[in-house]
C-alpha cells in the first residue's frame, strides 16, 4: 500500500500553555474492494489509517513539559499521537480533496 508523508504542527492545552507540536505521519489511503469477476481476482477492501512516525515539541521551555510526561507515562504521549492522528487524517483528506 502506497502512503503519503504529511507534515503539520499541532497546538494542545497544556495547564494554561498552547503547547505546538510539528508532527511527521504515512498517510495510507483506504483500498477498495474487488467484488466482481473471477473469484481468484476478487478481494475486501482495507481501510486507510494514519501512521504517526514522530512528533517534535516546538517551544522553547519544555523540561517541565517533558517531566510531566515521565509522571503520567504512556498516556500522555498515547494523547498526543491520538490528535496527531486525527489531524494527519484531516490534513491527508484535504490533500486527496486538492488533487
Amino acid at each position: 500500500m502506497t502512503s503519503t508523508h504529511v507534515s503539520f504542527p499541532i497546538e494542545l492545552e497544556w495547564r494554561g500553555h498552547t503547547l505546538t507540536f510539528l508532527v511527521e505521519a504515512n498517510a495510507y489511503p483506504p483500498v477498495q474492494a474487488r467484488l466482481s469477476g473471477p473469484p481468484e481476482d476478487c478481494y475486501p477492501g482495507e481501510p486507510g489509517y494514519i501512521e504517526v512516525t514522530e512528533y517534535y515539541l516546538d517551544d522553547c521551555d519544555t523540561q517541565e513539559f517533558y517531566d510531566y510526561l515521565d509522571e503520567q507515562g504512556t498516556n500522555a504521549a498515547a494523547a498526543i499521537a491520538e490528535t496527531a492522528a486525527e489531524t494527519a487524517a484531516d490534513h491527508a483528506a484535504d490533500a486527496k480533496a486538492d488533487r
